[in-house]
């Protein structure tokens, strides 16, 4: 399975450096990684009045380098739509030992 795996993602990594040629970015794969590495996904938690919590998960601002490539490839320069996630306050059961 590993091999598998390994071998995936070297036709995917050879297959986005190929697209990314064809417009013109001739980038190593390390150049390409060191390029992508600070758009990140973030989650902000809150803790509602009534005890729920409220997860609100969006991706960073693309950095013009960035967008240069989410471009190149015709991807959206902000991946993953914001995520709003409402976690409901557990009820205890009455815990009372007599």
């Amino acid at each position: 399975m590993l091999i598998f795996i390994t071998v995936l993602a070297y036709h995917l990594v050879q297959t986005l450096r190929s697209q990314l040629k064809i417009q013109g970015m001739h980038n190593s794969w390390q150049t390409l990684r060191k390029k992508m590495e600070n758009q990140q996904r973030v989650t902000a938690t809150f803790k509602c009045e009534n005890g729920d919590v409220l997860n609100l998960r969006k991706t960073t601002q693309a950095e013009p380098e960035q967008v240069e490539i989410y471009s190149a490839l015709r991807l959206d320069i902000l991946p993953g739509s914001i995520q709003k996630t409402i976690v409901k306050k557990s009820k205890q059961p009455n815990s009372k030992i007599k």
